[in-house]
């Protein structure tokens, strides 16, 4: 807390509070990375097909073709006796051809990746290495991988949406954390206003003889060390926190707390010491 703007019957303070500022910085810098992630790596999706065969025997072996992305991956089995051949298909769109392969078994047609579309040439080794592999019986294992990205409109959104989230949250930290105290002096008293731009605002207009003191309060914080915060104590016994949370800084509180009380108790003002019960000295 700190003065920022002192007369003789007006004075503002502004408290900015640390947990708040902390928690912001926190939600920033989840919120910044999301935005590296927006611009790298989520929205570039990645899908991966494998074929892995083993042959044990002529007639006997199993074939795994392997189908994964970032959000899941399918895995079928095919027994090599069951392998056929494999075969280039061809689709035509606007004109524009592309290819696709389909693995022959016994039990139907398998694509290949339903995900990807190849180039002619691609497609044809691909297709040439497993009718290969099925021709040539004394051929034990077989491996092809192939890999294609694709601009991912639901990861866009996705991190979009997470991104936006976390630096929104992190803008209402840091207008939480900012509170804004006027003292006013008036004829008959003294009025206490509390201004934030989130949350609500607070208004009290204390009669002359209800300030008993401005006091620091003490409490003890979760390591076992001192915390403060200032507080407006009246007559009644009822006082008035000037922050919502304890934190360090004894000394600094306390100048803080000189400064609220010259200012109440100066002798030109239309308050004074006399009718508020404030002592003059400390």
């Amino acid at each position: 807390m700190k003065v920022v703007e002192k007369k003789p019957n007006y004075l503002k303070l502004r408290t900015i509070s640390a947990f708040w500022w902390v928690t912001a910085a926190m939600f920033g810098v989840c919120g910044t990375w999301y935005i590296v992630l927006l611009n790298a790596v989520i929205p570039i999706e990645t899908s991966v097909t494998t074929l892995s065969c083993n042959r044990q025997k002529p007639d006997r072996g199993t074939c795994q073709l392997d189908n994964s992305n970032f959000w899941l991956s399918r895995k079928t089995q095919i027994p090599v006796s069951n392998l056929k051949s494999a075969k280039v298909s061809t689709r035509v769109q606007d004109s524009i051809k592309t290819y696709q392969i389909l693995i022959i078994t016994s039990s139907g047609e398998i694509t290949f990746n339903p995900n990807q579309s190849y180039k002619l040439e691609q497609a044809q080794a691909i297709t040439s290495a497993i009718n290969s592999f099925v021709k040539n019986r004394l051929k034990t294992s077989l491996s092809i991988e192939s890999a294609y990205k694709w601009f991912s409109i639901a990861g866009l959104i996705t991190v979009s949406v997470i991104a936006v989230s976390f630096l929104c949250i992190m803008l209402l930290c840091l207008l939480q954390g900012v509170d804004t105290w006027i003292f006013e002096k008036n004829i008959d008293g003294l009025t206490i206003k509390q201004k934030r731009l989130l949350g609500k605002k607070f208004t009290q207009h204390l009669q002359q003889g209800e300030i008993e003191d401005v006091t620091v309060e003490e409490s003890e914080s979760w390591n076992g060390d001192n915390i403060y915060r200032l507080s407006i104590l009246q007559v009644s016994g009822e006082s008035i926190p000037l922050s919502q949370v304890y934190s360090s800084g004894w000394e600094r509180k306390q100048e803080i707390r000189r400064s609220i009380n010259i200012f109440i108790r100066t002798q030109d003002s239309p308050i004074n010491s006399e009718n508020l019960g404030i002592p003059f000295a400390e």
